[in-house]
């Protein structure tokens, strides 16, 4: 059994131990921080993986390496020594597949703390461990209860799909969870708009708006409806809807300079890009083909396994509050992206993370319910279910932080491709290897997965490169002068 493992095992548990004993004494300030703190020390653990996970962070880090130098110039293949093509995002040279916002952050730390694995976690680990406090003061607003809060703080610090996405080990990791941070403090800002109803709290909730835009696209306009709704009941219809056409003005004037300037500069590029985003919704790209109920299987696993009657439950608290705005606004965030998304025949489970803090204070909501018939004749079944939902919680957390996971073989190669670099230098091209993005990475040479033709090995010498071909001799990686032994 690993010491590491086993230390940051019972640190976390500690910290959420700390948690629930501050919570018991009415000390919710501090029982936040444990929670924060539990937080950030699963994401931290889950994140010193030495290794690039093969989708997509590789791809996001070598890009984000990239823009250190060149923050508007995102760029996959810095040098494109031979032909491409700009529709192939995983093999082209200027690289739009994403917005800049999560990898200029990427980018950032790089230039701070060097280029490393770790480096390139930190912003997402920080931003997702921040969310604990941002989710606790949104659910404070929705919901009007100390205890409810902390337990929606609970459920962000504990969630096994943030946990992964922030490590980097599932594909759509930084972005989504930068993107999600955004999402949430938008909707953050709008609950302190609804108590104060200052321009600046408005424009605050645009701004991050326009940032979640910058990260991931169009689904940061969740905001909108969410702020509308926020509001409706204090402000009336008309005013609302002024108010939401600042917050949008707001975000389109954060997020449109960037729209501009690749159409301008690299305008093959986003035009094919733009194409890209919306053939999603009609057609199955790179075999993400599932059923129109995906993502409400994958809600067992994403949120809670008795998600779906906390659902049900949540339904019929909004057909008999039907004048609590705060209900309809969570409903907008949490089933408006299941509608939307379900429709769309490419579906990753990544693509509503940023439901999450809706969907964790519909289970808080739950467990409320269950609470009150504690002391009811079949009390003892509702505390099992209320028990059973923080269980099943805890256990994804565990699950998917792997403490006690056996090396993976990333982690050999990656030493393997380190020690070789001191040979390599930005004259050397290296062929016939799937890393090709870690050679990139790690080291100042070229590398192409596929072999080279006959004009590419003329064009090349021409050009004063060396040529290496990596395979692999006696289960190590080599690089040769032939492609042969």
């Amino acid at each position: 059994m690993n010491f590491f493992s086993t230390s940051a095992l019972l640190v976390w548990l500690s910290c959420l131990f700390a948690a629930c004993f501050s919570a018991k004494k009415d000390r919710f300030c501090l029982s936040l921080i444990f929670l924060t703190a539990a937080a950030f020390l699963i994401r931290l653990f889950a994140a010193s993986d030495p290794w690039l996970h093969f989708w997509d962070e590789r791809y996001h880090f070598l890009v984000a390496k990239n823009m250190m130098e060149s923050p508007f110039k995102p760029m996959l293949y810095q040098s494109p020594l031979l032909d491409y093509d700009y529709r192939a995002w995983s093999q082209n040279h200027i690289w739009l597949h994403k917005p800049p916002m999560g990898l200029w952050l990427i980018a950032g730390s790089f230039k701070v703390f060097g280029v490393s694995e770790f480096a390139g976690r930190l912003p997402s680990v920080l931003l997702s461990s921040a969310s604990v406090v941002l989710a606790y003061q949104a659910a404070l607003h929705f919901l009007k209860d100390r205890w409810m809060a902390l337990a929606c703080a609970f459920f962000q610090s504990v969630n096994g799909l943030t946990i992964e996405l922030a490590s980097g080990r599932n594909p759509t990791d930084h972005v989504d969870t930068i993107f999600y941070f955004f999402i949430l403090a938008g909707i953050w800002s709008s609950t302190r708009f609804a108590i104060s109803q200052k321009a600046v709290q408005a424009m605050l909730a645009g701004v991050f708006l326009g940032l979640a835009v910058l990260t991931k696209w169009l689904a940061g306009l969740i905001i909108v409806p969410v702020f509308f709704m926020l509001i409706l009941e204090k402000t009336g219809w008309k005013k609302a809807f002024g108010w939401s056409v600042l917050v949008l003005s707001t975000g389109v004037l954060i997020a449109l300079p960037w729209q501009w300037h690749i159409f301008h500069r690299f305008p093959l590029e986003a035009a094919w890009e733009s194409r890209f985003n919306v053939l999603h919704f009609t057609e199955v790209l790179e075999g993400h083909a599932h059923p129109w109920w995906f993502f409400l299987d994958r809600a067992r696993t994403n949120w809670n396994e008795l998600i779906y009657p906390a659902w049900l439950f949540f339904a019929y608290l909004l057909m008999t509050n039907q004048r609590r705005t705060e209900y309809w606004a969570i409903a907008v965030w949490s089933f408006l992206p299941y509608l939307i998304f379900s429709a769309a025949m490419t579906k990753m489970q990544g693509y509503l993370l940023f439901t999450a803090p809706a969907q964790f204070m519909i289970l808080t909501l739950f467990l409320g319910f269950l609470s009150g018939r504690f002391k009811t004749q079949l009390g003892w079944i509702y505390r099992l279910v209320f028990a059973a939902v923080i269980i099943l919680a805890l256990r994804y957390g565990y699950e998917r932080a792997r403490f006690f996971r056996h090396p993976e073989s990333l982690a050999a190669v990656t030493e393997e491709i380190k020690a070789l670099s001191p040979g390599l230098d930005e004259k050397t091209v290296i062929f016939n290897t799937p890393y090709f993005i870690e050679f990139m990475f790690y080291t100042p040479a070229i590398a192409y997965e596929r072999m080279p033709s006959q004009n590419d090995l003329s064009k090349l010498a021409k050009a004063g490169y060396q040529i290496r071909y990596a395979v692999i001799v006696d289960d190590a990686l080599r690089l040769l002068e032939t492609p042969g032994y």
